[in-house]
């Protein structure tokens, strides 16, 4: 028993001893650690743009800014064209809040109809389509009107053609 006992205690010191070997050859290894790269700024790595010369900057306010509003522009119908209800109506608009309103008069200047459409909010004009149902007209002839009423300066800007009603 006194035998096992002593085989049993120098197993143990052979581990401890293997354990603190190989503890202190890791507490002494060199370590490769990569050298920092230097600093640089933005300008030495990218070619940077000149600010830009203060007399070719624009000039803050909406007075400076040149609008390019092209206005109402019909396709169909086209002048003097004869029409029945339903109307088809295409052509170009902008506004200044993308509403426009149009009206079918009789040469009377009775109001026989209209309808209330969207229209682009862009600095060019953009396509458009509406379908407008009027009453029976008492005159031969009348105007298409299309309103847009939120130019600058609340200002009504306003293109209207000529057309003919179909006799019935």
């Amino acid at each position: 028993m006194k035998y096992n006992f002593i085989v049993g205690a120098a197993v143990l010191i052979l581990i401890l001893l293997g354990g603190v070997g190989i503890w202190k050859r890791y507490q002494n290894r060199s370590l490769d650690i990569p050298e920092p790269s230097p600093i640089t700024t933005a300008s030495e790595k990218f070619e940077v743009s000149p600010p830009p010369v203060p007399n070719e900057l624009p000039a803050a306010g909406i007075s400076d800014i040149e609008i390019k509003r092209n206005g109402i522009t019909f396709f169909e119908p086209k002048h003097n064209s004869i029409i029945t209800s339903p109307l088809k109506i295409s052509g170009l608009a902008n506004s200044l809040n993308g509403r426009l309103t149009i009206k079918v008069f009789d040469s009377n200047e009775r109001l026989l109809g209209f309808t209330n459409i969207t229209s682009c909010q862009n600095d060019y004009a953009c396509p458009f389509e509406a379908t407008v149902d009027f009453s029976k007209p008492k005159t031969a002839t009348g105007i298409i009107q299309v309103n847009d009423f939120s130019s600058i300066n609340s200002k009504n800007k306003s293109t209207s053609v000529d057309i003919e009603f179909l006799a019935n």
